[in-house]
């Protein structure tokens, strides 16, 4: 019958949505709550961590002095000149410090709003797998680079200027000669500046700018895809796109300015993009795993709370349960077998009453008299046959 559902078959559904939409708003405190401490020195997040703080290290240790690559002047014609870059590094650094990095902690608060304070310290170590994992990404990227900077030591197209002067070809004394080290310049520029310009391959700006865009989709994504209301979900989508016009744009004007050549740009951008979506699609999948523990868990399975009195017809009504019929008892629950059947049969007799064909005219007046005998029968039929009055009936008539 449409009209009541059996127990079994609402934990069904009940277990079939927890598992298909997974949340920390639907989980219930698992029974091992207080060894949070064993989740918090698992081996998956020890090595994120760990593997940062040495990439950073080695970072910070390496000289970073590039190989002194000889600049020829086989076409003199092809001198690129050193402009004033539009998006220092320093740019860069603050959006993925200061911009991406509280957005993937804001997003992970957001998510976890609704969710039982037993819960809490679990939905921060989400949060934190989130954030450590994207600042690991970042120094080990820094640390690839510093090593394919002072192993390759490609030099940037306008090496020349930053060495010779800033002309649109070379001097024609240097037309035949060879730039064997920063000795050799003639600008009086510091190593340092001569240094940047020994470090091409791969982009530092590109690589930092995918990275941000790949954990910025990811973090959008989870967000869109986590049951937010349409809007934000919107909003969420045009941030993805915003995103990546900022790589883009980064990207660009490193070419555009003489800092990098197409290959260098493209291999920054591979860094960037392996490196950010290894690491976004590894912390995933940890906190899919840490979900589907509590879920799992003695005393931790998921779902909704039982939803009592007005909620429990709301809930249904929700879930698509409730279109069926509109007999329900004034606590929330299905009338039991038997009792379902007869209050069915009146519901359906009320209904082809009350929805005559054209031609068969209702009674002039209703005095509600029908409707009270019916009412007080079956409720006497209740406290006659079982044992005693059980709750008001609600019919829909």
């Amino acid at each position: 019958m449409k009209g009541s559902r059996s127990k079994s078959d609402s934990t069904a559904d009940d277990s079939m949505s927890t598992a298909s939409t997974p949340s920390w708003a639907s989980m219930r405190p698992p029974s091992f709550l207080g060894g949070v401490r064993f989740l918090l020195i698992e081996a998956d997040l020890l090595l994120t961590v760990a593997s940062g703080v040495a990439a950073l290290g080695a970072f910070l240790a390496l000289d970073g002095t590039p190989p002194r690559t000889r600049l020829y002047f086989p076409d003199n014609g092809r001198w690129q000149p050193f402009t004033e870059e539009s998006i220092p590094v320093r740019d860069v650094v603050l959006v993925l410090l200061l911009g991406i990095l509280p957005g993937i902690a804001a997003v992970e608060v957001a998510l976890a709003r609704g969710i039982r304070r037993a819960l809490w310290p679990l939905a921060l170590l989400a949060a934190w797998r989130y954030v450590a994992a994207y600042c690991s990404s970042l120094a080990m990227t820094g640390f690839y680079l510093e090593v394919a900077w002072a192993s390759l030591g490609w030099l940037r197209p306008d090496f020349a200027s930053r060495c010779l002067g800033n002309g649109p070809y070379a001097p024609g004394e240097f037309v035949n000669a060879v730039v064997r080290s920063n000795a050799d310049c003639t600008t009086g520029a510091t190593e340092e500046f001569l240094n940047i310009g020994r470090r091409a391959f791969p982009s530092g700006h590109s690589a930092g700018a995918a990275i941000g865009g790949v954990w910025a989709t990811a973090v959008l994504l989870r967000a869109a895809g986590s049951g937010i209301g349409g809007l934000l979900a919107q909003a969420a989508v045009a941030g993805i796109y915003g995103v990546w016009l900022w790589v883009g744009h980064v990207a660009l004007s490193r070419v555009i300015e003489n800092r990098h050549t197409v290959a260098d740009v493209s291999g920054g951008l591979a860094l960037g993009a392996i490196v950010g979506g290894v690491s976004a699609y590894w912390v995933s999948g940890a906190v899919a795993r840490l979900e589907a523990k509590l879920s799992s868990a003695p005393g931790g399975g998921g779902g909704r709370r039982p939803a009592r009195g007005r909620g429990a017809v709301r809930q249904r009504e929700e879930e698509g349960e409730g279109t069926g019929s509109s007999l329900t008892t004034v606590d929330g629950g299905a009338p039991p077998d038997g009792e379902g059947e007869a209050l069915a049969g009146i519901s359906a007799s009320s209904a082809l009453y009350h929805e005559a064909p054209e031609g068969l005219a209702p009674p002039a007046a209703d005095d509600g008299s029908s409707r009270s005998s019916t009412v007080d029968v079956e409720a006497g039929r209740r406290r006659g046959g079982r044992g005693g009055p059980r709750g008001d009936v609600a019919i829909a008539l």
